[in-house]
C-alpha cells in the first residue's frame, strides 16, 4: 500500500516492490539509451483517519526516468501526476525548480545563519529570519555586481562558492559601509579584489552544481 498523498502531487513514497520492479526494466532501457522511460502502476492509498476508522483509496502512480546525458544514468521522479496534465520532462523541470529551492534554503541555512535560533521568542525569531533575507538579498546585489565587472569569468562565479566568500568577508563589506572614510576607501580595494578573487572556481572546467543535478552541460 501507499501512504496517502495529495493528488497531483508529487509522491514522496517509495513503494519498494514496484519500484525495484521497475528499476530493473528502466535498466533494460538503459542499455538500449532511450532518453525517457516510464512505468505506471495502480495501488492502494490509505486515507486519514476520521471518526476511528480508516478508509482506502486506489490511486494510480508514475515512475518516470529522464536519462542525463552527461552520465548515461536516469533521473527518477516518482509522482501521481497523470500524464495528461503532466508529460516526463515536464516533471524533470519542475524537480529542478523545486532543487533550485533547496539549494536557497541550504544557501540560508549554511552561509546566513537561518536556522541558528538562540531564543523561542517570537519578536527575536522574526528578527533573525528578517536578518538573513537581508543578507541573502545584500549578498545576491552584490554578486550581481562583481559578475557584471568580472564579464567573461562570471561564469566560472557559482553562487554557492560565492555564499562562502561573501560570508568570510562579511564583517569587512559592512566596514567598508559604514567606516570612517580613510577605511571606507582602503576597504574598498582590499575587499573588492578579495571577492573577486576568491569567487572565481579556480577549476575551469567544472559544472556547477545546478547543472551536474540536471545533466546540462556548461
Amino acid at each position: 500500500t501507499f501512504p496517502a498523498c495529495p493528488r497531483g502531487a508529487l509522491a514522496l513514497s517509495r513503494p519498494v516492490i514496484w519500484v525495484y520492479s521497475s528499476l530493473l526494466k528502466l535498466r533494460q532501457r538503459q542499455r538500449r539509451r532511450e532518453r525517457i522511460a516510464k512505468a505506471t502502476r495502480a495501488g492502494t492509498v490509505d486515507q486519514r483517519e476520521y471518526a476511528g476508522s480508516r478508509s482506502k483509496a486506489k490511486a494510480r502512480f508514475r515512475l518516470c526516468g529522464i536519462r542525463n546525458p552527461l552520465t548515461g544514468r536516469y533521473h527518477l521522479y516518482l509522482t501521481n501526476i497523470p500524464v495528461e496534465k503532466m508529460s516526463a520532462e515536464e516533471i524533470s523541470k519542475l524537480y529542478s525548480l523545486r532543487w533550485t529551492i533547496e539549494l536557497l534554503f541550504r544557501e540560508l541555512k549554511g552561509c546566513y545563519r537561518l536556522d541558528d535560533m538562540p531564543s523561542a521568542k517570537k519578536v527575536v525569531v522574526e528578527s533573525l529570519i528578517y536578518a538573513s533575507i537581508l543578507t541573502l538579498a545584500a549578498s545576491r546585489s552584490l554578486y550581481r555586481a562583481v559578475s557584471k565587472w568580472m564579464r567573461d569569468k562570471a561564469r566560472r562565479m557559482p553562487v554557492e562558492r560565492w555564499a562562502v566568500v561573501f560570508t568570510s568577508a562579511a564583517d569587512e563589506v559592512l566596514l567598508a559601509l559604514v567606516g570612517s572614510r580613510d577605511l571606507r576607501a582602503a576597504l574598498d580595494r582590499h575587499v573588492f579584489r578579495f571577492l573577486c578573487h576568491e569567487a572565481v572556481d579556480p577549476n575551469a572546467g567544472r559544472l556547477l552544481l545546478m547543472q551536474r543535478a540536471c545533466g546540462k552541460a556548461a
